[in-house]
């Protein structure tokens, strides 16, 4: 089971490749390596209130192929012997705490491997490429940042699955995600939008450290909610009595 779900990480650079393997035969840039791996990977909005990056239609592919992948690896082992498995554990919050581990596990190897690849189309579509401290600092904040949203994501979509079955729950995700996305790209994204969104980012996210800390710290109490209130209802519901759902 594990080994099916630690294969699928390699799937992540099928967007990257999708997304720029023109660059592979184009003209090379003469931009920076850090540069080209940020508008790689976000897409940017310019508009009245400024320029900010987001996690356009276009870059989200990666999140929606991980949520298709293990947005119901938890759910799905709650639903799939329930009667035969959960009996004989006596503390199902052990056992939900070690899948979100697993969770997390995955989200940072699919992580790895999307940025990753990334980093080598914009090493190769770079004229001047070379490695400094500025590009190792920007791929692990990048890394870090995706991790978080990924796990966030995936934990939300399993809750989802577990409540309505895992084609309900991740087209119900997917609908959250483009519902994000479509706020943040609007015009009328303000603050509200620009504090609570993870799809939104500012325009110096990677070089204001300042920045980029407040952003990922609401990310993470985001993500420690959707944590509580996810692993709260998978320990507390009744798996017999559903058991083959979904």
């Amino acid at each position: 089971m594990r080994k099916k779900y630690l294969y699928r990480v390699g799937l992540a650079i099928l967007p990257v490749w999708m997304g720029r393997y023109i660059e592979l035969v184009g003209e090379k840039s003469t931009d920076s390596v850090v540069n080209i791996l940020i508008n790689g990977i976000f897409g940017r909005v310019t508009g009245d209130s400024g320029s900010r990056f987001v996690i356009a239609i276009g870059q989200a592919i990666f999140l929606v192929l991980f949520l298709i992948l293990y947005g119901d690896c938890i759910a799905a082992r709650q639903r799939v012997g329930a009667v035969y498995f959960f009996s004989r554990i006596s503390n199902r919050k052990k056992w939900i705490g070690k899948e979100f581990v697993w969770l997390l596990l995955y989200s940072m190897l699919y992580t790895g491997c999307f940025v990753g690849m990334h980093t080598l189309f914009s090493f190769m579509g770079c004229s001047e490429a070379s490695m400094s401290m500025a590009l190792l600092k920007a791929v692990l904040q990048i890394w870090l940042f995706l991790t978080t949203l990924l796990f966030e994501m995936s934990i939300l979509c399993n809750l989802f699955c577990a409540i309505g079955g895992s084609a309900v729950g991740i087209l119900l995700s997917m609908l959250c995600v483009i519902g994000l996305i479509m706020w943040a790209t609007s015009e009328a994204a303000g603050n509200l939008s620009q504090i609570i969104n993870p799809m939104w980012l500012s325009a110096d996210i990677i070089e204001n450290m300042g920045s980029y800390i407040k952003k990922l710290l609401v990310l993470l109490i985001q993500m420690a909610v959707c944590a509580g209130v996810s692993g709260y209802y998978l320990a507390k519901r009744d798996l017999f009595a559903r058991e083959g759902e979904g």
